[in-house]
């Protein structure tokens, strides 16, 4: 089965068992699939050299070639390894709503690292444009930013109820609550 294959079936298998296996990469499955059909890395370096071009210079592979191309090959895949269990620091970014009401001006204030007072000024928008999703929307982004996950949960469930439709603001509200479940069996483990 091909690298491609493998991807299209892991991504319809974890597009079928949803919410418990979101996390998952269809396209580090794979990767790992093809991996693990190797024994040694040495094994791994002549597939790709096999499947790799030949220079005119070269008709068979040099053994020193294949050595360092082996070491290269076992670098890559304990990086990918270590890269599969190892808790890493994620920087997330959340695209605002630029056409909700006053917008701008926050996101001037954000820019300008004054996350605070950006919701200060999207409270007192929220209060002039009940109606609006948008400024919901940005409520919990802007909450969620500056760790008041509690804030950022009511307002991503207001927008949802202002604007049902919004793929945007559930998938925000989804992703919160999958950050606080994660953070949650993590605190259980220790």
């Amino acid at each position: 089965m091909a690298y491609q294959d493998h991807i299209i079936e892991m991504d319809t298998l974890i597009k079928a068992n949803k919410a418990p296996w979101e996390g998952i990469s269809a396209e580090s499955v794979a990767r790992m699939r093809l991996q693990n059909r190797f024994k040694t890395g040495l094994d791994v370096a002549r597939y790709t050299a096999d499947h790799s071009s030949k220079t005119p210079i070269y008709d068979e592979w040099r053994e020193d070639l294949l050595d360092t191309a082996e070491k290269e090959a076992v670098r890559g895949a304990v990086d990918d390894a270590l890269g599969q269990f190892t808790p890493q620091r994620v920087t997330e970014r959340l695209e605002l709503d630029d056409k909700a009401p006053r917008a701008a001006d926050g996101i001037e204030l954000i820019k300008g690292d004054k996350l605070k007072e950006a919701r200060l000024l999207w409270e007192k928008a929220a209060k002039e444009n009940p109606q609006s999703g948008g400024v919901a929307y940005n409520l919990g982004c802007v909450s969620e930013a500056l760790g008041d996950s509690k804030a950022a949960r009511e307002w991503y469930q207001e927008a949802i109820r202002l604007d049902p439709a919004s793929e945007r603001n559930r998938k925000a509200a989804d992703a919160l609550r999958r950050r606080l479940d994660d953070a949650e069996r993590l605190r259980r483990r220790d």
